[in-house]
């Protein structure tokens, strides 16, 4: 005697075959999550290159500033001229998000911090921008943190974002961005 065969999915028992499939729980990619503290002096850049060998999935980018008014843009297509540096000191970093060292592999990403006018932007596009400022009023600083994306995927290539001070004082603040790369 053959019997249906029954799944149980949120409770309800059909005759048909479901699977249910979890956002970031897949087990089928390695999250990693890099950060920066900024400090641009008034009318510079500082510059983050993220090279993607394959694509991957940004799942978040924040820009959390304390001080001055930042212009936030991610370009691609633009040229780095270099020199840039891997984030490896106390300001910076590239971690897998459970924060061992060795669980999780390396990121086949790299993550890199250049200075002002490191980039090339002619022939590059923008391809996010925005805008956070900080308030000072009433002697108290407030922080003003924006998210820039909730989760895109970013094709295999190299990537330029720009932390640019406006007005005409310093920045200082925190980069993030969060990706997941796939293991299989």
């Amino acid at each position: 005697m053959s019997y249906p065969i029954l799944k149980l999915l949120r409770q309800i028992i059909t005759p048909e075959g479901r699977l249910q499939v979890d956002v970031g729980s897949s087990g089928l990619s390695v999250r990693y999550r890099a950060f920066y503290e900024y400090s641009v002096p008034a009318g510079e850049s500082r510059w983050i290159r993220l090279n993607f060998p394959s694509d991957v999935t940004v799942t978040s980018m924040i820009l959390d500033n304390d001080l001055g008014v930042a212009r936030l843009r991610a370009w691609r297509g633009a040229t780095g001229i270099g020199p840039w540096s891997a984030m490896e000191s106390p300001l910076s970093g590239l971690f897998a998000s459970n924060n061992s060292g060795g669980a999780g592999g390396q990121p086949s990403a790299t993550v890199e911090l250049g200075g002002d006018g490191s980039v090339d932007t002619i022939g590059g596009i923008v391809s996010l921008v925005t805008r956070a400022r900080s308030s000072s009023s009433n002697k108290t600083a407030v922080s003003i943190g924006k998210t820039v994306t909730d989760e895109l995927v970013a094709a295999a290539g190299e990537y330029f974002v720009q932390i640019e001070s406006l007005e005409s004082m310093a920045l200082e603040g925190v980069f993030s961005i969060e990706f997941e790369e796939r293991t299989v």
